[in-house]
């Protein structure tokens, strides 16, 4: 397991689509998070995302982050998923 904590939200995704995720982040120390799109267990959890997950670096003070990417492949089931705690 690479998560302690996983965030997720419900979300439909389009083949060659492009898609921005945005959100503000910190941490009580440095460390990494994974934001994907995955298929949310069906048929399994492999990433949506041409350009694979992001893996923002967070610091102790608040930062803004955007990521913009193309879907790799339709799924209206897909999931935004904030993986955190590594």
């Amino acid at each position: 397991m690479d998560w302690y904590v996983q965030l997720q939200h419900a979300v439909s995704i389009t083949a060659g689509q492009q898609y921005s995720i945005c959100f503000s982040a910190k941490a009580e120390a440095a460390r990494t998070i994974v934001v994907n799109i995955d298929q949310g267990g069906s048929p399994g959890y492999d990433s949506v995302i041409s350009q694979g997950a992001f893996t923002p670096n967070l610091t102790t003070n608040y930062q803004d982050f955007k990521y913009t990417f193309t879907g790799k492949l339709t799924d209206t089931s897909a999931r935004l998923t904030f993986n955190l705690g590594l």
